[in-house]
């Protein structure tokens, strides 16, 4: 069971970095617009919430399984089936995070401003995507060996 703990607090860590990525980008924002978007001038600020939904809520995923993980101590095969299925649905949900959120940018803002966020969005999605993929192989990974313990003897532990 070390195992599992270890590589599932691994992917936790990785997925924080991830979400420090996409705040890392909301901070330095400016700092990018001035080198990329030359022509338009706009002094609004564009919040990645795309990014922040996807990466936060999968890390909250994270650390709620890491966490019934190191508390919980049977029924190791039904845990690890329901924290797969809650993580495909989550990516499902996810993926369409960004386009509701580029429909609303749309309708109650300018071209300017759809056009900033689409920048702070594509920026914020570059910078955590290796660590979330990253993350996610992990987190697949220590769900796998979870599924193989029959018991905190199992040698797949």
């Amino acid at each position: 069971m070390r195992g599992v703990k270890i590589v599932l607090g691994i992917a936790a860590i990785v997925q924080f970095a991830g979400l420090c990525a996409v705040l890392g980008v909301v901070l330095m924002q400016e700092m990018l617009v001035k080198s990329m978007m030359r022509g338009i001038h706009t002094d609004a600020f564009a919040v990645p919430y795309a990014s922040l939904i996807s990466v936060g809520l999968s890390l909250l995923l994270y650390v709620a399984v890491f966490s019934i993980v190191m508390t919980v101590k049977e029924g190791y095969k039904a845990k690890a089936v329901i924290s797969l299925i809650c993580l495909a649905v989550l990516r499902i949900i996810c993926s369409y995070a960004g386009i509701v959120v580029n429909m609303v940018v749309a309708t109650w803002h300018s071209a300017e401003v759809l056009a900033l966020h689409s920048m702070v969005e594509s920026y914020a999605s570059m910078w955590s995507a290796p660590f979330t993929a990253v993350a996610l192989i992990l987190f697949c990974f220590g769900m796998g060996r979870y599924y193989a313990c029959q018991d905190s003897e199992a040698s797949a532990c």
